[in-house]
């Protein structure tokens, strides 16, 4: 049998098997439950840094959109810039 589960071992000290199956899962109860807690302000925290990537997403998305405004507004500039030297050397 310890062939097929060598960790049943580590619970058998002089010939005796420990009983490991009530009061062993009692006391993981509580770390458990702790982890559990753990969870929770764990995905508090992450939900909130979610909703700050988003909010600063939304912001560099509303700056890439000024930024393709004042281009073209550049690119309009330059259009009448180069109309105007053109017909000052004319």
């Amino acid at each position: 049998m310890y062939a097929l589960f060598p960790w049943i071992r580590k619970y058998r000290i002089g010939g005796k098997v420990h009983d490991t199956s009530r009061s062993r899962m009692d006391r993981d109860l509580s770390p458990k439950n702790d982890l559990c807690i753990n969870q929770n302000e764990d995905s508090a925290s992450l939900r909130d840094q979610l909703r700050m990537l988003k909010s600063e997403v939304e912001e560099t998305e509303r700056l890439r959109q000024q930024i393709k405004r004042m281009e073209s507004e550049i690119n309009h500039l330059q259009m009448h810039l180069n109309e105007a030297k053109t017909e000052a050397e004319v």
